[in-house]
């Protein structure tokens, strides 16, 4: 009962506003580009994290020392392979909530990683926003807070919220790796103009 008592007290502290939150919220210019996702439906052929409109479509990046497969940097490691989250409730439905965490908790049964509860005195957490265009995430910890965006409908399928967080547990796409070619043929002419993107 008292941890029941504890893990709800904790629940209701709101984190401070993240420091790292995402570099443009103009929902107007973003809309225009044809990223805005608040009308996708299952039945869209294209996957919501690809329209976001951000590097390989969910990644927002602040400059581009990030950009290996798995960030090396221990700095943006999180420390005990705990990351504490907080679901802005003025975002989401108690159900939205719900189908968020039960995403979460599919992490924290198949990995070693504790995703839990925002807590007083936590100084590095995740945000969970909705408020912007699409579905993106921060690769790894970045000091002061950060900001995972899952805009609804399309951003709230479970496979949607675990790809974002594990952006978070500092993991970029497996297609942008170095020896991505050992593995995988790539058919540049299928890709759109622009879109061909890096290699790691």
């Amino acid at each position: 009962m008292a941890l029941v008592t504890a893990s709800l007290m904790a629940a209701e502290i709101e984190p401070p506003e993240p420091v790292h939150k995402g570099l443009y919220f103009d929902l107007d210019v973003i809309k225009q580009s044809g990223a805005d996702l608040s009308l996708w439906s299952p039945d869209n052929e294209e996957n919501p994290w690809e329209a976001s409109g951000l590097l390989e479509g969910d990644i927002m990046i602040a400059k581009v020392d990030d950009l290996r497969n798995v960030i090396r940097d221990e700095d943006k490691y999180w420390p005990n392979g705990v990351v504490p989250y907080y679901i802005a409730k003025d975002h989401f439905s108690q159900e939205e909530r719900s189908r968020i965490r039960s995403a979460l908790k599919e992490i924290n049964d198949s990995t070693c990683v504790v995703i839990r509860e925002f807590q007083k005195g936590d100084e590095d957490f995740v945000k969970i926003k909705g408020n912007a265009t699409g579905c993106w995430s921060y690769i790894g910890r970045k000091r002061g807070g950060q900001v995972v965006n899952l805009q609804a409908p399309a951003c709230l399928r479970k496979g949607t919220v675990i790809h974002e967080f594990l952006h978070v547990l500092g993991f970029h796409h497996q297609h942008s790796s170095h020896d991505r070619d050992s593995f995988i043929d790539i058919h540049w002419e299928n890709i759109r103009p622009g879109e061909k993107g890096y290699t790691l």
